[in-house]
């Protein structure tokens, strides 16, 4: 139920970005060039951006600290023989490969949308 779930998910969200490339792709130009005179708007440089994806991840490990200290580690009555959760040992190297994994296939899912399907708004 899981892994469907998340295949839809990612089906989906890369259906979506295709069909809004063209919005994506104009605000991170707006957000990213140097403004030629300052109106008072409001544009973060790069360094901005990061700093504030450095705290979202930050908070995000922090959330995910807390709810592992309520409900604590898994029970052992999920670890079976002969099941994929017996066999996977969860790590950073894992967890960074099947996010990688998860990403590309988004990618291509919104490729295949915006320059096959020609998915436009």
């Amino acid at each position: 139920m899981h892994n469907l779930t998340l295949n839809f998910t990612v089906l989906f969200t890369g259906l979506h970005i295709a069909v809004n490339w063209g919005w994506i792709a104009s605000v991170f130009k707006k957000r990213l060039s140097i403004p030629k005179e300052s109106n008072g708007a409001f544009s973060p440089n790069i360094m901005t951006i990061l700093v504030r994806i450095g705290i979202l991840i930050l908070a995000t490990g922090l959330v995910s600290l807390v709810w592992y200290s309520i409900i604590g580690k898994p029970s052992l009555t999920r670890l079976h023989n002969q099941n994929e959760i017996a066999r996977f040992s969860p790590s950073l190297g894992h967890g960074t490969v099947q996010f990688l994994g998860e990403t590309f296939l988004l990618v291509i899912i919104a490729f295949i949308g915006r320059k096959w399907l020609r998915i436009r708004l």
